[in-house]
């Protein structure tokens, strides 16, 4: 088994839960049955759990990156290594632009930080919606981007660990592969 440690896998799967999480909220908020005014406080308070796991995606994105040195190589020929290098550095870039993106567009719409249990944040910028819209254009952007790059990702691990028989999903789940090919 590659030796991956703990705090990455425990990062990975942090990261992982918090982006199912957030595009499931954002999904649901963004297109609603109806815009009721309960719907509308429900909206707020999901909007508000979104942006608490969005800055735990980042926080997760960011030990990812200040530790991308000691995952273990790629494998695979050198083509497989140098999309995987690319891959990588591509979801690296948006678990933490993503989030960073949402936030200054939140701040520019003039509304603040206002996490659940804490006492909101006055914006740190005047409110302009102009770029407060082309900043939430960019987040929803990334976002999708994000998801799709998310979704190669998965399959490039199932086809490994299903056809070329690299345990690199029991690997990064820390679990010990009886019949790894190596």
């Amino acid at each position: 088994m590659r030796r991956w440690p703990l705090d990455l896998r425990a990062a990975h799967w942090l990261l992982a839960l918090c982006v199912i999480a957030t595009a499931t909220m954002a999904i649901v908020l963004v297109y609603p049955p109806e815009w009721s005014d309960p719907y509308i406080q429900r909206y707020v308070a999901g909007i508000e759990y979104h942006k608490a796991l969005g800055l735990v995606a980042f926080i997760a994105a960011l030990a990812l990156a200040l530790q991308h040195h000691r995952r273990p190589p790629h494998t695979g020929s050198a083509l497989e290594q140098r999309a995987a290098r690319i891959a990588h550095l591509a979801l690296i870039v948006l678990a933490l632009a993503t989030p960073a993106v949402g936030f200054a567009a939140n701040a520019f719409w003039g509304e603040g930080i206002a996490l659940p249990g804490l006492p909101p944040l006055v914006s740190p910028v005047s409110r302009n919606e102009r770029i407060g819209a082309v900043l939430t254009y960019a987040h929803d952007a990334g976002a999708y981007a994000f998801l799709a790059l998310i979704a190669l990702h998965v399959l490039a691990a199932l086809r490994r660990q299903l056809l070329r028989r690299d345990p690199v999903i029991t690997d990064m789940l820390g679990v010990k592969s009886k019949d790894a090919r190596r």
